[in-house]
């Protein structure tokens, strides 16, 4: 609750001050990002108390599981979605199009490679190339 109130003042604050021209906005707003970070990660920190919700949660953290892996694989889907849809120039709206796209393929891919796999294939790459041992595979 106080991370609450913390983040409502200081969020009718920032608006109040921009919408009456003063300078101070960037400092305002300074001010404002720890209270809204707190509340931000205390809101998630009891959202995620919840079973539920971390059970209908668990496909993306898979995502994040294997970040290495989906940075790399976004670039590469990017280019083909746009490449078979004939994009030459790429709207705001085209990227968000694509980013949804792109996030509900690595999602699908994912939790289906986490079923056979411990880790990510870059992710075991980067730990062979760091320790110099072949990670375990999950049974």
């Amino acid at each position: 609750m106080v991370s609450f109130l913390l983040f409502l003042g200081f969020s009718l604050w920032i608006w109040d001050t921009s919408q009456s021209g003063n300078s101070n906005v960037d400092s305002v707003t300074a001010l404002g990002s720890l209270p809204t970070t707190l509340f931000y990660l205390t809101t998630l920190f009891l959202i995620l108390e919840n079973k539920k919700i971390v059970k209908f949660l668990k496909p993306i953290s898979r995502v994040g599981q294997m970040a290495f892996t989906n940075y790399v694989a976004q670039s590469i889907i990017g280019t083909i979605i746009i490449s078979i849809i004939g994009l030459e120039v790429v709207t705001p709206k085209d990227i968000l199009y694509i980013a949804v796209l792109i996030y509900f393929i690595q999602i699908i891919f994912s939790t289906i490679w986490f079923k056979f796999f411990s880790m990510g294939p870059l992710e075991k790459v980067w730990r062979l190339m760091t320790y110099g041992t072949k990670p375990a595979i999950k049974r």
